[in-house]
């Protein structure tokens, strides 16, 4: 049997705001959330606010570009060939439906920091800050931070908020349940594939078992500093032996706004459900289980491709 155990550690976070006026959140609403996450984070961290980051001699030292833009380190030995390597934040929020929170009613960011981001706490929590001063929505609500929470499996605990100093995280990966022998997974937000050509109806599992593994093995090696020790090539075979039960997926266009550009962007993705088998393909199962935080697919940092996985 092949071998090969993850050993990503991530850590979730809830940031709670306080509304001033009405705020009305849109459904999937989490890159919104990022949106002006990141243009808060810009306004904190860029010296030379019309610099290239990718010619800036800041860039490996600058929070924004290591949350935004994720340039390549240069000592790395992986993802040789491009600049940029998968971002370390994911947003990831309980509430997907519309929402509508009254003045000085609360509403919550999720965020999944990985590995060495989780050490960059301090500026995320003063971008979330900024975050609620330059305000949410079209009508740029303004809100308050007010509490920041980690998310453990026996509950949240409290690292900051507005009276005391912030407290260290826990890295702890969540507990692994035993792999079912079938499994459905459940997206839900937009799946947005790196394959233009993607139809559901051919939907190639093998490929998608290989994307939530090396989306966990780069995320490893870049935020954690050590790689996955697995033989990538008999891996691919074995994911191609995977077996499809039933798919029901259905296109899906999402309108985000842009603060950066200024505009709304619209997405195409999908939503829905796959069914498949796991006999057989149990080294599979702990990626996949970790994928429920980590989502899948282009913008993923931006919270879609987020999926659940149900026992069939």
């Amino acid at each position: 049997m092949l071998n090969c155990t993850p050993n990503l550690l991530f850590a979730e976070y809830r940031f709670t705001f306080t509304a001033r006026d009405t705020l009305t959140l849109p459904d999937f609403s989490d890159p919104l959330r990022r949106s002006v996450f990141g243009l808060a984070l810009h306004q904190q961290s860029c010296i030379a606010a019309n610099a290239d980051c990718a010619e800036c001699m800041l860039r490996h030292q600058c929070d924004f570009a290591f949350f935004i833009k994720g340039p390549r380190p240069p000592e790395a030995e992986m993802m040789r060939k491009v600049g940029t390597v998968p971002l370390p934040h994911i947003f990831h929020s309980e509430q997907t439906g519309e929402a509508s929170i009254l003045p000085g009613g609360q509403f919550s960011h999720g965020l999944i920091l990985a590995g060495a981001a989780c050490k960059r706490l301090p500026a995320v929590i003063r971008a979330m800050e900024k975050s609620g001063q330059l305000g949410f929505g079209a009508d740029r609500i303004k809100a308050k931070l007010v509490q920041v929470s980690q998310v453990l499996p026996d509950g949240q605990r409290l690292l900051w908020n507005q009276e005391g100093e912030i407290q260290d995280c826990i890295l702890v990966p969540p507990p692994l349940p035993p792999a079912p022998t079938a499994v459905r997974l459940h997206f839900l937000t937009p799946y947005l594939p790196s394959d233009k050509t993607f139809r559901p109806d051919r939907l190639e599992l093998g490929r998608l078992l290989m994307a939530v593994t090396r989306r966990v093995s780069l995320l490893q090696y870049f935020y954690m500093g050590c790689p996955l020790e697995a033989n990538f090539r008999a891996i691919k075979e074995r994911a191609a032996q995977s077996e499809i039960i039933g798919i029901d997926l259905y296109s899906h266009t999402t309108t985000c706004w842009s603060t950066r550009q200024g505009k709304a962007i619209e997405f195409t993705g999908f939503l829905g459900t796959v069914d498949f088998s796991l006999k057989n393909q149990e080294l599979f199962w702990p990626f996949l289980y970790l994928g429920q935080w980590l989502h899948i697919g282009k913008q993923a940092s931006k919270g879609f491709g987020r999926y659940q996985l149900l026992s069939r």
